[in-house]
């Protein structure tokens, strides 16, 4: 039975996000993803810089590589050698109201095995039919 306004190709990358969103979610390292943006930063009247607490949304990720070789940084479509690679299901991301050009990988930071990670660089690997099943990210320590 075909949903209304959904082909083929549509029913097909739901399912492969909500499979690769239940695997992750088994195997999966927790990580807090901590979205700052430049709203939460201000000047107050004085003209102190002032930074609000940032939201910060629990996901988990899975692989977690550490000393990624070049081979898994290109499969990850990443371009910059990096200490720790990883990565997140897209429809996390999507269920959070959450698109991939929002991450402002500049302000944000990850919290994995209680240690924060600066976001060097992400991307989107996984391509299935005009759409993409996973987000991936680079990190340094911070």
């Amino acid at each position: 039975m075909l949903v209304p306004n959904r082909t083929i190709v549509d029913l097909e990358i739901c399912y492969a996000k909500e499979e690769a969103k239940y695997v992750i979610d088994e195997r999966g390292q927790a990580i807090k993803i901590f979205l700052n943006s430049n709203s939460s930063i201000f000047k107050d009247s004085y003209g102190s810089v002032i930074k609000k607490d940032n939201t910060s949304i629990d996901m988990y990720a899975y692989p977690v590589t550490d000393n990624p070789n070049r081979k898994e940084i290109e499969k990850a479509n990443l371009f910059e050698d990096t200490e720790l690679l990883l990565y997140t299901a897209k429809l996390d991301w999507e269920l959070n109201n959450i698109n991939f050009i929002d991450i402002n990988f500049i302000v944000s930071y990850i919290e994995l095995r209680g240690e924060h990670y600066l976001i060097k660089e992400k991307g989107r690997a996984g391509q299935h039919a005009n759409d993409y099943i996973y987000i991936t990210f680079s990190l340094t320590k911070k």
